[in-house]
């Protein structure tokens, strides 16, 4: 302190009160904060007012000044010249003049290098002197009852008066530098000695100090008022940060470009370390976080921030207000002080109710609520599972409800619908057709290994089907097994079948899409069924409704004509690119291409993946088919468009498609999901998939959407039967403590069904029932030592019990709720749940005789709602 050119210091008792000091002790009132107060040297010149109060210019050789804690009397200080002699003054007391005046010697004069009150005990003064042959460095003074010193030592004093007797003493022969009270208590204090020596000390035995360590950061040490074990301490331009529970070495070291001179830790914000260097213009934060005690390897964390009061204007000192937060005043070499509220660095987080949470002051959080969620990706997945997106098994259509404004989704939740329809319509296990879990057309067709000779696919010449009187030639459609599985998986309908070829049109139409029904049909050489499709549509549609005129359109294409010198060709080749259905576009240019080249089609981006392959399935040959598929999908896999996933299906490049499009929206949900019913064990050994389907549970359970990620984990079990969620809870034997459950064997019998494709399950007739097919446990399969009796029935639990089981459920279920194991925490009788509702329905006490136990008055919902007659449920826990 005595180093800087101009110091302050905020006063202990008023909160508007502070000093500047360096040649001169100068007091002020500070009776506003708005931020920012200029004051220069003569006279304050500020938005709000400081005002110089007094001012004690005999002060000849001030080194250092330390304001009295006591609360009377105030704006008492301790003033210590260059002879180490120490004078007590104030600013208008006259009511303490025994206080007020006194003057503390000592016997050689030295220079006095810091002055500290005690807070607590606020009749204790500590000086620290530099070293003089065998005296003590730290003197600690009662300012109270201070006696003279009456001993030979004074005989030889070169001290300018009367030595002083101190309170302590301590330090013969060295040198302080520094020194600090313990903010809590009031007989503990540490002392920088020898440029070497960091001690702690008790006044109650000051012979021996409680703790020392070895460091060079000894030039100025201070507590953190807010933490008693955290400590700082500098050198130089080095910075160390100490923990008295682990004192051997500092958790900390901080370095910065030039000397320190001043460090002070922040007394209404815990952990934030304030540096002011020489000649800088920047006082430096150090917000210093939580430490890892024990690890001798990981130094405690801070986070830096700079405030520059004055902009590039060198700084003298700074000081906090000791009550007000963030509350700070700086002052330059000129005397121009800046009183200014350092705002806080906001970190802000989303609730999981998609809530705005900031910190607003030291003990308040704000929660700003948003009405609009702008378009968030977290917003949309909560409101797609509030729609049970992805949760809707039997009928897997039903997902797609969550999704209907999101047409970049629809492709794939196709794919997965179309996927699940060719597995549950496919033939025997045995058959070479059979299609796997989690296919794709590339994978169908054989084009993911080197050699697809596997494709042999045969043309055919096909006739187009229009009026009698009219003549065309035929167009040449490709064929094979393959083609008709990829066909399928796109959702198409060959026209082998003319009349599940008609439904599918029909379904088309209904869907309101006559445009791509129009298409199709042109496709498969039906243009009068096209143009019928047309008309019929025009005649129920406006042009006020944003549909196209579909009597033109129908008008136009009954002109087509196969002459590639025709005027309609010509004009068609033209115009179709003012249409803005794609459809329509791609029916016009299918009709005028030339030599079979349907690169228009192919290439006209506004129609769905799957009708482009599925036109490139109709009309390329197997190489240039190859060659189209392979650029189509390393496109969609690059750019991460999920209707890709048609084409690679859940393979290697189907999950870095999956990654491509999670690292573009971060749509964990839908990657998840779309892994989970592909099907496909064989993608959950990748890590990635693995990862997403843990963040997504992980989001589900900070949402609090416990059901719907309960939910999610039987979607997952019941699509990848190689995982299974292991029982939780587990009932054991009292005699020999070994689980007593049938759970594990029927799992296995149940995987062993799944495992074989499920053929043993197909018709009403190969079905297990239960409870037939159920193992009747009524003992301990270890020790044989009879389960317990269900105290209304008297079966032993674990046995069918009269309320039995449902013989004709669809599912497996491997035990009823009715037959759980329930029992009293308090009594320990117990039995079947059903049997337990019951009785509970008409009593409550406990079934068991000579058992005074009232096990209903134990439920924490009969005790809140109170009522005569109790018909609620007993407090019973099931468990399996």
């Amino acid at each position: 302190m005595s180093g800087l050119k101009i110091d302050l210091q905020w006063s202990p008792v008023d909160d508007d009160i502070f000093i500047t000091y360096g040649t001169s002790l100068h007091l002020f009132q500070a009776k506003e904060r708005n931020g920012s107060f200029e004051v220069d040297e003569h006279e304050p010149q500020s938005t709000s007012t400081i005002t110089q109060l007094a001012s004690n210019t005999d002060l000849p050789f001030m080194k250092c000044v330390a304001w009295s804690p006591r609360p009377q009397p105030k704006n008492v200080f301790a003033v210590a010249q260059a002879s180490g002699r120490v004078s007590i003054i104030g600013f208008g007391n006259d009511k303490n003049e025994d206080l007020v005046g006194k003057e503390f010697n000592v016997r050689f004069n030295r220079q006095c290098n810091y002055l500290s009150w005690n807070t607590l005990e606020t009749n204790l003064l500590a000086e620290g002197l530099d070293r003089n042959r065998n005296e003590p460095c730290v003197l600690i003074w009662d300012v109270v009852n201070s006696m003279p010193e009456a001993s030979d030592r004074t005989r030889h004093s070169f001290s300018e008066g009367p030595v002083t007797k101190p309170f302590a003493e301590l330090g013969s022969g060295e040198t302080s530098s520094s020194f600090s009270w313990c903010p809590t208590d009031s007989k503990t204090f540490l002392v920088g000695m020898a440029n070497k020596h960091l001690r702690l000390y008790d006044l109650r035995d000051i012979n021996k100090p409680r703790l020392e360590t070895h460091h060079k950061c000894v030039a100025g040490i201070c507590f953190e008022p807010l933490d008693r074990n955290r400590i700082a301490s500098y050198m130089d331009s080095h910075i160390a940060i100490w923990d008295l529970r682990s004192f051997d070495r500092p958790i900390n070291t901080i370095t910065e470009n030039k000397s320190v001179a001043k460090m002070t830790w922040c007394p209404t914000k815990v952990g934030v370390l304030s540096i002011l260097c020489k000649d800088s213009p920047t006082v430096k934060l150090h917000d210093i976080r939580h430490a890892i005690y024990g690890a001798d390897d990981v130094e405690q964390a801070s986070v830096e921030r700079n405030i520059q009061p004055f902009g590039k204007a060198i700084l003298s000192s700074f000081a906090w207000h000791p009550t007000q937060e963030n509350r700070l005043m700086t002052v330059l070499p000129n005397g121009t002080l800046r009183d200014m509220t350092i705002f806080e660095r906001i970190s802000m987080e989303w609730s999981s109710t998609f809530k705005l949470m900031m910190p607003f002051s030291k003990d308040t959080l704000r929660c700003v609520e948003e009405s609009e969620n702008y378009g968030d990706i977290s917003a949309v997945m909560r409101n797609r599972i509030n729609l049970r997106y992805g949760l809707e098994v039997d009928d897997i259509a039903k997902n797609l409800k969550a999704i209907e404004d999101e047409p970049h989704l629809h492709g794939l939740w196709r794919w997965i619908l179309n996927l699940h329809n060719v597995i549950n319509t496919q033939g025997p296990s045995n058959s070479r057709q059979r299609v796997s879990a989690s296919v794709g057309i590339i994978s169908t067709l054989g084009f993911d290994r080197e050699d697809n000779s596997n494709l042999k696919s045969e043309p055919v010449a096909v006739q187009w089907k229009a009026s009698e009187d009219a003549a065309y030639s035929s167009r040449t459609h490709y064929r094979s097994q393959q083609r008709r599985l990829a066909l399928q998986l796109c959702g198409w309908q060959t026209d082998d079948n003319k009349d599940k070829f008609k439904a599918f049109i029909n379904r088309l139409i209904e869907g309101g899409d006559p445009e791509r029904a129009t298409a199709i049909a042109l496709f498969h050489l039906y243009i009068k069924r096209a143009l019928e499709i047309l008309s019929e549509c025009a005649m129920n549609t406006t042009p006020s409704e944003g549909k196209p005129n579909l009597q033109a359109v129908a008008m136009a294409l009954s002109g087509f004509t196969e002459d590639r010198n025709a005027l309609w060709r010509r004009t068609c080749g033209t115009l179709r690119y003012q249409l803005e259905n794609p459809y329509l576009r791609a029916i016009f240019a299918f009709a005028a291409c030339d030599d079979d080249n349907y690169d228009d089609v192919l290439n006209e981006i506004g129609m769905s993946v799957e009708d482009r392959v599925a036109f490139a399935l109709n009309f390329l040959p197997d190489a240039k088919l190859k060659v189209y598929l392979s650029k189509l999908t390393e496109e969609l896999t690059k750019t991460g468009d999920l209707d890709g996933i048609l084409l690679t299906g859940m393979s290697e490049k189907g999950i870095d498609l999956l990654e491509n499009y999670m690292d573009r929206s971060c749509d964990v949900q839908t990657v998840a999901i779309a892994t989970v019913f592909s099907m496909s064990n064989i993608v959950m050994k990748d890590t990635r998939v693995l990862e997403w389907i843990e963040g997504y549970r992980d989001l589900l359970d900070r949402w609090r959407l416990w059901h719907q990620r309960a939910q999610f984990d039987i979607v997952r079990q019941t699509f990848i039967h190689d995982h299974r969620v292991l029982p939780q809870v587990h009932i054991s034997c009292n005699f020999c403590s070994n689980q007593i459950s049938n759970t594990q064997s029927l799992m296995n019998k149940d995987r062993m069904m799944i495992s074989s494709g499920g053929n043993q399950y197909r018709g009403p007739q190969s079905r297990p029932k239960m409870p037939h097919n159920k193992p009747k446990i009524s003992c301990c399969q270890s020790c044989r030592k009879a389960l317990p009796r269900c105290a209304i029935c008297l079966a032993h639990m674990g046995t069918l019990s009269g309320l039995g089981a449902d013989t004709s459920g669809s599912g497996v279920k491997l035990t009823e709720f009715g037959a759980w194991f329930t029992w009293c925490q308090t009594c320990r009788h117990g039995g079947h749940a059903d049997h337990l509702t019951q009785w509970f329905s008409e009593h409550s006490d406990c079934p068991v005789t000579g058992c005074s136990c009232k096990c209903i008055a134990q439920d924490a919902v009969s005790r809140r709602v109170p009522r005569e007659n109790t018909t609620t449920d007993c407090n019973e826990i099931a468990v399996t």
